[in-house]
């Protein structure tokens, strides 16, 4: 009985020590929990800031490749000027002899005058007939490789091959009603028609590049040459009102030049 108090105690302190232990694990616990927290917290913004940084480079890539590639495709578009610059300079002479023509070929691009015959065309540079089908391999280049296409009808042209050209330039039109050669598609197919004084089926290409393109760098190059077929079909009025439009659009270019010269001979 001496004992039972003692027994009694112990049995108090050890109750009482229980929840101390209890809470003691649960505060460990929830520091830890914290520590992983804000581990856990800081890892993903470490990450985050590593996401931006690769953003901010990729975005500097893009720059730099959109950069290069309009720097690209203004070297593209000055060559084909160029292209089409060279061959405006060769207007004025004669090239060489067509294989197989009988007679001097025509003088590419250059206007017919009304003092012109005819049977001025060699054989074999008719151009081709508007009504036939194109072939099947014209446009599947066109399409699959458009700015090759371009240069292998233009060299048909510059050839004295009008009707070859005529029908690549037109598969080139066909493949590619929005590439930013089609207006010189348009020009160099009214040009087939043109040398070999096809008139009547020049016109209308010719008339597209305005129409459609307006602000084409052949704008000018076919409202002279509407003007010119007006002429050679007697349409005198109508070739003076597109050579005065051409002029008033167009002051500074060499077609309003040449325009200039045709109101002074039609005066």
């Amino acid at each position: 009985m001496k004992h039972l108090p003692t027994l009694a105690l112990a049995a108090l302190l050890g109750a009482a020590s229980t929840p101390l232990a209890a809470q003691s694990l649960d505060e460990r616990v929830g520091r830890l929990e914290q520590r992983l927290n804000s581990s856990v917290l800081i890892d993903m913004a470490q990450e985050m800031q590593r996401l931006r940084q690769e953003v901010q480079t990729l975005r500097g890539d893009k720059e730099v490749l959109e950069r290069e590639l309009e720097e690209l495709r203004a070297q593209q578009r000055a060559l084909y000027d160029d292209v089409d610059g060279r061959l405006r300079t060769l207007e004025s002479a004669t090239p060489a002899q067509a294989p197989g023509s009988d007679q001097p070929a025509l003088r590419l691009g250059q206007p017919q005058d009304e003092e012109a015959s005819a049977d001025e065309s060699a054989t074999g540079t008719e151009a081709r007939d508007a009504s036939a089908p194109l072939d099947t391999s014209l446009r599947n280049t066109a399409a699959s490789d458009p700015e090759q296409a371009y240069r292998a009808a233009y060299r048909l042209l510059v050839d004295g091959r009008h009707a070859e050209a005529g029908e690549a330039f037109a598969a080139f039109i066909e493949a590619q009603p929005e590439h930013q050669l089609t207006p010189n598609a348009y020009y160099w197919l009214g040009e087939s028609w043109y040398v070999v004084r096809e008139f009547a089926k020049a016109l209308p290409q010719f008339q597209a590049v305005p129409a459609q393109f307006p602000d084409s760098n052949k704008t000018p190059d076919a409202m002279l040459k509407i003007a010119y077929i007006h002429y050679e079909q007697g349409e005198q009025a109508k070739s003076r009102q597109q050579l005065e439009s051409l002029i008033a659009r167009f002051p500074d270019s060499a077609a309003a030049a040449l325009g200039r010269q045709r109101l002074e001979r039609m005066r």
